[in-house]
């Protein structure tokens, strides 16, 4: 058990969540999303996404400026601790071909329950996004910052910077919101000889496949 939770732990490395706001919600705006997903492993003879569980809540601080965090469950199931919390700016909003643009600054911090050790992971990320009638289409270009110098079991990190690219698509149904990314991870890290094997078609990063859901609680005053 203890030898599958520091799996689970490396894995949670290479990103944990899809794009966590695309559009800046309105000053006064309240989400909150369920997510569901993470890097594609190969494990017991499968080839699985990480289940990895998470709901959050978004709130529109003002009409450019939201407001994140984020609890992880299934981080929670192998005694971590795992939250994020982040901050996203709306710099443009889309006008014909013209996409919006936000820019993110997250952090990702995992601790264990049980013992000392201790994660914390920045994040930057870039979202370029277009509306395609009631549709959102995105894509995200981003990063993960290691702060720790050491992986499981002692492993020297020698790389602090893990880059990532996401696309996907918000689709409206109702009262809800559904969300469908694509993302592939770590493209300048050897995944090879790991104690998680990350299915790709390289032989290099993760890809992940995530799945979300977003309903607003509480509208614009």
């Amino acid at each position: 058990m203890k030898q599958f939770a520091i799996l689970i732990l490396i894995a949670f490395s290479l990103g944990c969540t899809p794009t966590r706001v695309i559009e800046p919600l309105s000053k006064g705006e309240t989400q909150i999303q369920g997510h569901f997903g993470g890097p594609i492993i190969e494990f017991a003879g499968l080839t699985i996404p990480i289940p990895n569980t998470t709901i959050a809540v978004n709130h529109g601080l003002t009409e450019k400026t939201t407001l994140s965090g984020g609890l992880h469950f299934t981080s929670m199931a192998f005694e971590n601790w795992q939250i994020d919390l982040g901050v996203h700016h709306g710099f443009l909003t889309p006008s014909g071909k013209r996409p919006g643009l936000t820019g993110s600054l997250q952090i990702n911090a995992l601790k264990a329950m049980y013992h000392p050790d201790f994660r914390l992971w920045p994040e930057t990320q870039l979202t370029a996004y277009w509306k395609v009638k009631k549709s959102t289409l995105f894509v995200s270009p981003g990063s993960w910052w290691e702060l720790a110098s050491t992986r499981a079991f002692g492993e020297p990190i020698t790389n602090r910077w893990l880059p990532y690219v996401t696309i996907g698509a918000r689709l409206p149904h109702h009262s809800w919101n559904f969300g469908l990314d694509f993302r592939y991870m770590g493209m300048n890290l050897e995944n090879s000889g790991k104690v998680v094997y990350y299915a790709t078609p390289f032989n290099k990063g993760a890809a992940g496949i995530y799945l979300s859901a977003t309903k607003t609680i509480r509208k614009k005053p």
